[in-house]
């Protein structure tokens, strides 16, 4: 599948004079990158000229990076592998540069601060095709003529998203195709989208229903011709949750003209007024006729089943619920909820999304301690409030209610070099203390050679590299960068006449004085009358 992208319909003109402006359209900013479903081509058209902000890159070489004219694509990993790409001008003479992000659990805006979130570039100074594949030896390429237009392919991981920016550098006019393949990662989502559970309202006039994804907002008819419900009743209205990301919604709310009586019904999808159904970011729709059960009955408790938490020495747990909780029900105190394990643990409720005593269905317990490495449980009980928490509808989840979790020990990916400084070619020895239970290294010494050993000894000839080490231990990942820098030799030879005079000017000059950090290599003398040579010592 050929995919055309119009980043932007301006002049060229236009277009030129916005060449150090603030990128704004669609498509050249991280937030609003375009979302990549599968190895389909894009082809990207004439760009809008934009972009002066500096992009953090462990090129040690002091030169400045930029979104220059930029495009961003955004996609996730569904299964853990290399990732091969390719950039194919169609001005053979443009230069296209590109820089792979990590930006799971992060704010995409970050790209531009935090460089931690760093994968793999090219930023060779050559024109023509470039990306990543097999061809490539090392997944940093840094600025300069010469270098490698296509770097190693990175290693992506399952579960975590990333954005691919691609900058025009040579400020081409022309197109270029973007194509992945060559690598062993999956990034094609398979996941179809479907209804999942419908609820309604307090007063039975509002059904929500929960999808199993997100769907894009405005594929959803507001006028609610999009679903039927059985039992008489008619839907005049339909509305999304939260529009605020590319992805869409992943709950619709339904308006029925009148309230539900108790009993089983149906709620079936089909074609609204706009012609479809629902669909997701990747164009596909949920099936025309697909139908949903759920039950109007007195309203009941909302369970607290549902947990998340990062296991790597966490700073607070997340409690998930399917139905909003009232803020004002959760004790500021955290007495609502009691915790054992291998220790004491206390935490503090906070709920982001709660304003003006609105509800929430995520309460984040924040700990108040460090949290040692062991299993837990956080049971619900009544608080200082005189309550445990409420739902939307003012009915209680009872007091006992409990969830595991566990906590592992972090990862540091911290290490030590035997010589940062050196001269020629220089053997380095780099060591990792292997700590909370390592299992796994991966190296990158920035000169195209990698190891998998704890503590690797490599050979480095003059210049200056980035190490980057990324350990686990199975359920943490950390990842650190240091700089090893081996100097060139320096040559203490010098040329001096073979024949001088008592009382001539004596010019002593290096062979090669561009090694020297000050002077210009030239040493001149007064030869004193009384003495025809310089001893050796004095030289």
């Amino acid at each position: 599948m050929l995919k055309k992208i119009f980043f932007g319909c301006l002049l060229l003109l236009a277009s030129l004079q916005l060449r150090a402006q603030t990128c704004t359209f669609p498509g050249q900013t991280p937030v609003s990158a375009v979302f990549v479903c599968s190895s389909e081509t894009f082809t990207i058209t004439t760009p809008t000229y934009c972009g002066q902000t500096n992009i953090p890159t462990p090129c040690a070489d002091g030169a400045v990076y930029q979104n220059l004219n930029p495009n961003f694509f955004r996609f996730g990993c569904y299964t853990t592998g290399t990732l091969g790409f390719t950039i194919s001008p169609d001005d053979a003479t443009a230069n296209y540069n590109w820089q792979l992000f990590d930006v799971t659990n992060t704010n995409p805006v970050d790209i531009f601060t935090n460089a931690n979130l760093f994968v793999a570039c090219n930023w060779s100074s050559d024109p023509g095709e470039t990306g990543a594949s097999s061809d490539g030896t090392n997944t940093m390429v840094c600025t300069g003529f010469g270098l490698p237009l296509f770097s190693k392919m990175p290693d992506l991981l399952a579960g975590h998203s990333y954005i691919l920016m691609v900058t025009n550098h040579s400020g081409t006019t022309q197109s270029y195709q973007l194509s992945f393949g060559g690598g062993t990662a999956t990034i094609t989502d398979a996941i179809e989208p479907h209804m999942q559970v419908a609820s309604l309202s307090c007063d039975r006039t509002q059904l929500s229903i929960r999808l199993n994804k997100q769907v894009k907002c405005n594929t959803l008819a507001i006028d609610g011709t999009d679903f039927t419900v059985s039992g008489g009743v008619n839907v005049i209205g339909a509305a999304p949750f939260d529009c605020s990301t590319p992805f869409g919604t992943g709950i619709v709310t339904l308006f029925l003209d009148q309230p539900l009586g108790f009993g089983n019904y149906t709620v079936t999808i089909g074609n609204g007024s706009d012609g479809n159904t629902l669909v997701d970011i990747c164009t596909r729709s949920i099936p025309a006729g697909e139908t949903l059960s759920f039950i109007s009955a007195q309203q009941q408790s909302t369970p607290m089943d549902q947990l998340n938490n990062d296991e790597c020495k966490p700073g607070y747990i997340e409690l998930i619920f399917r139905r909003p909780i009232l803020c004002s029900s959760i004790a500021a105190d955290g007495s609502d909820f009691i915790f054992t394990g291998p220790q004491a643990v206390t935490a503090i409720p906070s709920m982001p999304a709660c304003t003006n005593n609105s509800t929430t269905s995520v309460i984040r317990l924040n700990f108040t301690t460090t949290v040692v490495t062991g299993n837990y449980q956080v049971q619900l009980a009544t608080g200082t409030d005189g309550n445990t928490i409420l739902n939307e509808c003012l009915v209680p989840t009872p007091a006992g209610a409990a969830l595991p979790f566990f906590v592992s020990e972090g990862v540091s990916a911290l290490f030590t070099q035997s010589n940062a400084t050196a001269c020629s070619q220089q053997t380095v020895s780099f060591w990792h203390d292997g700590n909370n239970n390592t299992t796994s290294w991966n190296w990158n010494f920035g000169n195209g050679t990698s190891s998998n050993l704890q503590n690797p000894v490599v050979n480095f000839a003059a210049g200056q590299y980035t190490v980057r080490l990324i350990v686990t231990n199975g359920i943490c990942t950390d990842t650190s960068f240091q700089q090893v820098q081996i100097n060139s030799q320096f040559n203490a030879a010098f040329n001096a006449p073979d024949i001088i005079c008592p009382g001539d000017i004596l010019n002593l000059k290096t062979p090669a004085p561009e090694v020297l950090t000050a002077g210009n290599g030239v040493l001149v003398m007064v030869l004193p009358a009384t003495n025809n040579h310089l001893p050796e010592s004095s030289i």
